[in-house]
Formats: C-alpha cells, structure tokens, sequence
C-alpha cells in the first residue's frame, strides 16, 4: 500500500497545465481534490457558478449536497459518477487510483448535455433574486458536450495522473534502493575499520563473513591470513593461498599491474605522502581453483603494525560476477535500444516515402512494431491498428488479419496503464517512452518498454511503436532487490555475534568496553553519575571439580538468567571473563549500585542451583570519579570484589573513595 500522499507522486505543476490546455481547447472545468479536500488543480470555471450559483447562500447549499452525492458514490466504489446538480448543470467525479489505492477524486462539470431549459432558469433567477439578463447571459456561455466526449475525456486525464503517479512512486522505490546500497557500501568501509583496532574481533568477523578477509605482507607478496570464505570464492582452502604470492590468483597482466601499484603505494606511505586512512577499490578477476575466473571487488587499506614495524595491506574481497552480469546484460540492453532508436530515426523518413518500405522495417526487426493513427491534439488513438508487423503476431499469438481489426487499448492488460493514456505528451513532444504490459491471445502478460514516434504522412499523423519484451529485466530488478535483502539480514547477524557471549547470551567483553567508553563521554560531557559492579561466583572452582565443566557451564547461564531478571531496565549487564561479570550502572550513584549489588545478592543466595544445590556470589562496587580512566574505575571496583572475598564472600563491598 502506498505511504505517501498523491501531490507527493505527481507533477501537480505540470498536471495543472495540461488542465489549463485542456480546458482553453475544450472550454469544459477541471478541478482534482485529494481525499482531505485540498484542491489540486482548479481550472475554468464557469460565470453561472462562481458569479451566482456559488454566492447565493441557498444555492450554495446545493452545490455542497451535489458534491456529497458525488463523492458518496466514489466511496461505494464506482468507476465514475455523472449527476445533475441541483442547480441544474451537470457535473462529473472520477476516482484518480494508483498502485490500487483510492487517492484523489478528478472533476469536471458546470456544462450541459443538451440545450437547457430556458424557463428553468429564469424561474431560478426569481426565486433567488439573480439579475435575470447577466444570470441568462452566463447560462448562455455554459458549454453543451455529449455524453461520450465526456466520458472519453474524463478516462483520458485519469489514466493520464494515473501514469505520471506510478511514475514517481517507482522513481521513490529506485531512490530507496539507492539508499539502501550505499548503506551496505559504507558498512562494509566501517567493517574494514573495525578488523584494525581488534584481532580477536578480526578473526570472529572472518570466520562468519561472505566476504574473503586477507592479509598481505607488501615485502614478500605473501598472504599473512586468509578467511575461509576463500574455499566459497575459489575453490582453495587458505591454507593453499597463503602458501604461495598473490601472483597466483590473479591474471598475469593485472599481477604486474598489482605489483607495481604496492612498491609505488609503500614508497608513498614511508615518504609520508600518502594517508594510511585511505581505502582503495578495485575490480579484479580472479582465478578458481577449477580454471574458471570469477570478477571480485577488492577493497584494500594500508595498516602499519606496531609491533613489527611493518606495513600491512589489509583486504576484502566479494564476489561481483551477477553485478558484472547485469552490468553487462544493461550495457547489452543500452546499446539495442540505441541502435533501435537510430533504426527508429531512420524509419520515419523511410515511412514519409513509401509504405513498402514500412513493410520491410517491420519484418526485419525482432521487436513487436505497431503503427495507429492519433488525433494531432489530444493523442487519441482513431479506430484499429493500420500496419502491424510478423513479430507482434506471433509474440502475441495473433493472426495479422486479427490484429488489423483491434485497437491498441484491446492488447493491455486491465490491471496496467490503458494503452491511449500517454498519446497526449506523444502527440505534444512527437516522441516518448513508457512501460506496459501487453496481453497475449493466451492471456499471458509480457511486459514491455513502448518507444513510440510521431510522424505525418500524407494528411495523417501516425505513431510508431517499438514494444520491447522486459520480462529479463523486471526478474533482474527483483532478485537485486531480494540481494539487498538478504545482505541487509546477514549482516544483522554478524553485528549481533560479535557483541554477544555465547554460552550466556550476555554482552561480551568488546561490548562492555563500547558501554563504558560511551558512558564515560556522557559523564564528561553531562556531568552524569556512573557506577559498576564486579560479580564473582564464590567457589566456582569447586562447582567444575566436583560437577565437571557442563554442571559449571549451566551454573554460569543461570545466574547470568539471574543477573539479568535482577537489573533494572537501564542497567547493562555482560560477561567479563571466566566466572567473573560486570554490571554497568548509567545515572546511579555509590549507594544506588550498592542496593542493587545487595538485591543481586540475595537472588542468587535463594537461588537453587540443582545439582550444584546453593551458590552465592561476591560483589565488587565503584563509582567513576571526576577525570578518571575507566580502567582505574574498574580497579577501584577489583579491589573492592577481593574484599569481599577476604571478608567471608557472599558480600557486596565498595570503594568509597568515588562517594
């Protein structure tokens, strides 16, 4: 279902001008109202309403219960209303529906289908007190249309915002996934950043990554790591690419090429003219263990090891090769719509000589081609095709003989655009290009791309159109679109992996350095409290002795469960490190940590632990002091923990040196 509002989908400048075209060729009114009674678009409207009938008070009465009437019969779902007002002119509604959904209401009216009713008006101009001669003279002006050019016109305009509306809600859905792949892009930049400052966080990436995650040593052309993901990518375990240089997975031409881009980048890095902050993106193809070569993108960033002194380029490679097949299959479709288009320009004055020559352009593409007479103003199509060629039959399972006595709108599918609904820019620009989708015989649908031309032979003006099948096109959107997807939801998970301790599904110890790093700031920035408590399980040693490591295993995860249910809701707690846990407090002081360290306590004395019977635990606590370093914070509250144990265990202690 759409989320926006039906001004945000179309040109409601451009609507608004072809409604005053409109109205200056036809003299009929035009109005478009969203569904929250905004006006849109009012163009036209008559002296006989805006001078007399929409002044008067009564008279204005009526005009608002026409327009309930109209709008109730919209709401019941019908394709359309024509009602005499109560005033008696005539007045049409149309519902504007895009994607399905009910979203404006189209209006014309304030004309006649036959000549009026003199004496009405007059005893009209009586009772409410109108000057009868201007009241009659603005009668006079009011237009008299039949019922069919109406009902033509107002399909016409509908179908016409109909397009222009799906339009923009596809352009919306294209800029959407734009966004999403440049989010992918940067997140994987941000990832490349992540494996400098952590090897344990490294290595966690890798082992769950698609992409294949390396170290390459600069000096020797060696691989220094490989993810596994390589086997995936290449066919070759990392242990096989590690054993030889980078030369070997790649093509000789672009192993030269490399070789001299890594001396020249180390140079630029050691004579400092280069940034180590920079990335690097390249598309390479690569050689598969099986001989085959596959097209990956390698984003590459330099990396001085400290200990070593050494430069490192660290890397990641994904695999491209369906990207690299769409591009190639757009480049393909590009340039056949090209060369379609020169054939195009070419056929116009091809058809201004000779209709025989239409013949043999037709016959000798592979596109459906189609050739109708329009109206040189409004772009409506005049009766049945005029020329169709060989390929439109047997695409659409027709005779030719059938397709002569059709009309363009009978080959649409009812759910898409009617057929007619972009002649009117056609006929204005004389060219144009629009999607579709053409029913065949079998009533199969085959979406198609419609270039069509304007040109003028003899005393007519006639449209050619080009409809190229898209069906490869619109599966290729799709499954890039389902890619996204999928992406968007691995990543999520590996996000989710790297914080998370596995046996007690708690924060990790990479996650509880973040915490404290950001709530270190927001105690610098707002002068906040902040406090941690140390949690250490008395006696666990004996718990692995006596039970064996699944009985301590199971100990650990309950009273992590406790932990968990015991903490308040802006409390963090997390593993850190063997059976010892830490529990960061944001906004709480000595004493607020202290009644909570004492309320943990207590759950988990009166906790039952099955076999391992009665646990306690014992509890450490300090509070970050002006300008202190966390780690300072965190021994405060070490020292505080021992004391509790020297003291008996099952204890909460505190470093009052933070109070």
């Amino acid at each position: 279902m759409l989320t926006m509002k039906f001004s945000d989908l179309v040109n409601i400048e451009q609507l608004r001008l072809l409604c005053e075209s409109f109205t200056a060729l036809t003299g009929a009114v035009t109005a478009i109202l969203d569904l929250e009674g905004n006006v849109l678009v009012a163009t036209g409207w008559q002296d006989i309403c805006t001078q007399f009938h929409r002044v008067h008070p009564l008279t204005t009465k009526r005009c608002l219960e026409s327009d309930t009437i109209l709008a109730g019969q919209l709401s019941k779902g019908e394709s359309y209303n024509v009602y005499q007002c109560k005033n008696g002119l005539v007045d049409v509604a149309v519902p504007i529906v895009i994607e399905g959904e009910h979203l404006a209401n189209f209006f014309t009216g304030q004309f006649f289908f036959s000549t009026p009713d003199k004496e009405f008006f007059i005893r009209q101009a009586e009772e409410f007190g109108f000057e009868k001669d201007s009241y009659l003279a603005a009668l006079g002006r009011a237009p008299i249309f039949n019922e069919d050019k109406v009902r033509a016109i107002v399909e016409f305009f509908t179908q016409l915002a109909h397009l222009i509306g799906a339009m923009g809600h596809a352009r919306v859905c294209m800029e959407q996934a734009n966004q999403e792949l440049q989010d992918h892009h940067i997140h994987l930049e941000d990832l490349v950043s992540e494996l400098r400052e952590s090897e344990e966080k490294y290595r966690l990436l890798t082992e769950h990554a698609e992409e294949v995650i390396w170290i390459l040593d600069p000096d020797t052309f060696h691989y220094v790591y490989v993810s596994p993901s390589v086997f995936k990518l290449r066919g070759y375990t990392p242990e096989e690419v590690i054993a030889e240089t980078f030369d070997n997975s790649l093509l000789p031409e672009d192993a030269v090429l490399w070789r001299e881009s890594i001396k020249k980048r180390l140079d630029a890095f050691e004579a400092g003219t280069e940034s180590l902050d920079t990335f690097f993106t390249d598309e390479l193809e690569q050689l598969c263990k099986d001989g085959s070569i596959v097209w990956t993108e390698v984003v590459t960033n330099w990396y001085l090891n400290k200990k070593s002194g050494k430069y490192e380029i660290r890397g990641v490679t994904r695999d491209i090769a369906k990207r690299k097949k769409t591009e190639a299959e757009l480049k393909l479709a590009h340039d056949a719509e090209k060369t379609k288009s020169e054939q195009l320009l070419k056929s116009e004055k091809i058809l201004r000589e000779s209709e025989k020559h239409i013949r043999v352009l037709f016959n000798s593409g592979n596109d459906p081609i189609f050739v109708y007479e329009i109206d040189s103003i409004s772009g409506a199509p005049f009766n049945h095709f005029i020329e169709v060629n060989d390929v439109a039959c047997s695409r659409l399972g027709y005779s030719r003989e059938e397709l002569l006595l059709m009309r363009p709108e009978d080959i649409i599918a009812h759910e898409c655009v009617v057929h007619p609904a972009p002649n009117f820019k056609i006929a204005y620009d004389r060219k144009g290009v629009y999607e579709s989708t053409y029913r065949a015989h079998d009533g199969h649908p085959i979406p198609v791309e419609i270039n069509a031309h304007v040109f003028d032979l003899y005393d007519k003006t006639l449209v050619f159109a080009m409809a190229r099948d898209i069906t490869e096109r619109k599966k290729a959107e799709a499954d890039l679109k389902h890619a996204h997807s999928e992406i968007a939801l691995r990543n999520a998970e590996l996000e989710q992996i790297s914080i998370t301790d596995r046996l007690t599904g708690l924060f990790n110890r990479r996650k509880l350095d973040d915490v404290l790093f950001h709530e270190m700031e927001r105690v610098l920035r707002y002068g906040q409290d902040l406090s941690v408590i140390l949690v250490d399980i008395d006696k666990f040693k004996s718990v692995n002795d006596l039970y064996g490591h699944l009985t301590g295993d199971i100990v650990l995860t309950a009273i992590s469960g406790v932990l968990q249910h015991g903490v308040r809701k802006t409390d963090i707690p997390g593993r850190w490190g063997g059976e010892e846990f830490l529990i960061i407090c944001p906004n709480s002081n000595l004493e607020g940590a202290m009644a909570l360290a004492e309320h943990l306590r207590q759950m988990v004395e009166a906790y039952d632990f099955d076999i391992a019977g009665k646990k306690t635990c014992s509890f450490g606590i300090a509070q970050m002091t002006k300008d202190e370093p966390i780690n300072s914070m965190i021994g405060r509250a070490d020292l505080a923990l021992y004391r509790a144990k020297e003291s008996g265990r099952n204890r909460v202690e505190a470093d009052y040196k933070s109070s």
